[in-house]
């Protein structure tokens, strides 16, 4: 029975391992650019209200809404 012994010369892996690794860093920047967007963002009356972030919204009689 013969047999063949593949060396790093025949099978080119750098190439798909450079195109897993800037994936991957890719994802885990585009992770936590939105945990950072999330915690950084504007409180519109979280948990609890967090003290004077209500939002006060009042009907306007030129809408042109139909009320019942």
């Amino acid at each position: 029975m013969s047999y063949a012994i593949a060396t790093h010369e025949e099978i080119p892996f750098k190439r798909f391992l450079l195109y897993s690794a800037l994936l991957h860093l890719s994802l885990t920047v585009l992770m936590l650019v939105g945990v950072w967007i999330q915690r950084s963002g504007n409180m519109w009356g979280g948990i609890g209200g967090e003290g004077n972030s209500n939002v006060r919204v009042s009907l306007v009689s030129s809408a042109g809404i139909p009320l019942p």
